[in-house]
């Protein structure tokens, strides 16, 4: 089965199971919500386990047309900045489309396709693609829907590589406590 065809029949499934969602906890400028990702490959990985690098959690749809447009650069960027300590995650939001229809895609990207994550991290504003970039210190300093551009990569994201990981982390929701 094509790309194509998985994106059209998702789109059409979406349409009768997408339900509305209201980011409640995650606040730019305080500790990122813990959260458990399960990825396609069956592996987990926490927001502990990425202590010390800068995370992006691009939530996305298969239905979704700038989702599609952003794909590819969030792909070069994670190609490229990987060295530097950059994480993307690309988690299915909206979609009803299972991962393993999706092993096509997974195999061409540099980053890794998502299953599910807690309940924190939603689609701002139900609309997708959302963006949550997570710093070295488990920070947020970017919650918004809207595709990443290269132009953002330069001002938001190129900035937070070039710190230094902190001699501590923050623990999730250290505010909190």
């Amino acid at each position: 089965m094509t790309l194509r065809k998985l994106w059209i029949m998702a789109s059409a499934v979406l349409a009768l199971a997408a339900t509305p969602a209201v980011a409640r906890k995650v606040v730019v400028g305080q500790p990122a919500p813990d959260f458990r990702m399960h990825l396609a490959g069956g592996q987990r990985v926490s927001l502990a386990d990425l202590r010390g690098q800068i995370v992006i959690l691009n939530l996305w749809a298969t239905w979704c047309g700038p989702c599609k447009q952003e794909m590819p650069e969030l792909d070069r960027i994670q190609a490229n900045a990987a060295k530097y300590g950059l994480r993307v995650f690309g988690v299915l939001a909206m979609d009803p489309t299972p991962l393993s229809a999706l092993r096509p895609l997974a195999k061409v990207l540099h980053y890794p396709l998502v299953d599910r994550i807690g309940s924190d991290y939603v689609a701002v504003g139900n609309a997708v693609p959302t963006n949550y970039i997570i710093d070295r210190a488990g920070v947020v300093r970017y919650a918004k829907a809207n595709a990443l551009t290269a132009r953002d990569y330069a001002e938001i994201i190129a900035p937070l590589l070039a710190e230094p990981a902190p001699a501590t982390t923050l623990a999730p929701n250290a505010a909190a406590r």
